[in-house]
Order: structure tokens, then sequence, then C-alpha cells
């Protein structure tokens, strides 16, 4: 069941939820008429205040970790504004693979605060995209070191970060000559690889038999 599945379904949940306790008040409470009409009334409200708000929620990107494997399909950054105080957002649309290359959910669009080492990255990312070549985005746990003594900060992949918001911004990545390499910077403290696309495994061939 895919992560779109899964909302789906829990919001079908909560509403059958609610509607449940709903009829179990107007059968068995001994409230009075009037309460038990209010009560429908003022459900039916939230009813269509939830939808309209969840409605208005679907298409925003999400600040959710990306997936361990995906195919990159576009980058868009947004650099930070002086004037009007935005802090700028780096922004993904990404669809979430296989071992094998192949597709398994719809494509997601990310979002992220702007850090201009995960920006050269992503550009460089894109750079590939704009030449016709599809990219490989795989994400691993950001692993962090500390020597434990006091005043001193951590490290990760030799690499001082500072972290603020529960995101790691890393001075650095390891750029290659194939591709933009490993990127630190993303939402939940993920180090991201893009590489070009791998081709798919060819089916292995059958045996043909001997005469």
């Amino acid at each position: 069941m895919t992560a779109q599945q899964i909302a789906l379904w829990g919001t079908v949940g909560v509403y059958g939820l609610v509607a449940l306790l709903l009829v179990s008040l107007n059968i068995f409470s001994l409230w009075r008429w009037w309460i038990k009409a209010a009560a429908i009334v003022l459900t039916g409200v939230m009813f269509l205040s939830a939808y309209s708000v969840i409605s208005g929620l679907i298409g925003w990107p999400s600040d959710a970790r990306l997936p361990t494997r995906f195919s990159l399909l576009h980058t868009y950054v947004e650099e930070p504004n002086k004037l009007s105080g935005d802090p700028g957002h780096i922004y993904l649309w990404v669809q979430e693979l296989d071992a094998q290359q192949v597709p398994i959910a719809a494509p997601r669009a990310y979002v992220m605060p702007f850090v201009v080492e995960t920006m050269k990255g992503v550009t460089q990312s894109q750079e590939m995209l704009d030449r016709g070549e599809a990219v490989l985005g795989e994400s691993t746990e950001q692993v962090v070191q500390s020597s434990g003594k006091p005043g001193e900060e951590a490290t990760s992949s030799d690499n001082k970060y500072a972290e603020t918001g529960g995101i790691n911004l890393s001075l650095g990545g390891t750029p290659t000559d194939k591709g933009a390499g490993s990127i630190f910077g993303f939402p939940g403290g993920q180090t991201v690889n893009f590489s070009p696309m791998p081709p798919p495994p060819m089916p292995q061939k059958a045996a043909i038999p001997q005469g």
C-alpha cells in the first residue's frame, strides 16, 4: 500500500469514526432532541470544513524525508530575498524507484530550506536533466560522529555542520565527475547522492537445450 493510499484510507477511517460516534449519541443518549440536531449540524459543518482544508493542502510540496531511492524529475531553487525577508527554498520533484529502477509511486514534490552547498549540488543535477540525462537519487542517513569532548562540534564525514530546526546544514559535499555526488543538508539529516541513472537490469535468457 502506497503512502497516498494510507493517507486516503486514514482520512476515511477518521470520518467513519466521527460518524459512528454521532450515531451512538443520537441512539443511546438521553439528551434533548435539539441538542442531537445541533450535533448533527455541527458535525456536517465540520466535515465540509475539513474537506475544504484538506483539498487546499493537496499539491503543496512536502518537507518530509526523501525516498531511499528515486528518480529526480526536476528541481527549482528559490534564492533568499533580502527585501522581503524570504529565506529561500529548494524544491525537488521526484519519483520513488525500486532496486530495478522501476517507479513504485506517483511523482511527489519536496521542499527544503535554502542552503548554498545543497543548492550547488541540486543545480548540477538539474544541468544533467537539462542535457537529457536521467538522474538517480539515493538517500542515506547522515552519520554524525562526536569526540565526546565538551565544547567540540560534531562532525559528519569530516564536515562540520550546524543543526537548525532539526535539519543538518553541512558545509560541503563530495562532487564527482559523473554527477553531483553526495549532498548534505536534506531534511532529517539525510545525505543524498545524485548520479546518472543506471540502465535497468536485463532479464536472464533461458538456457537453450543442446540437441
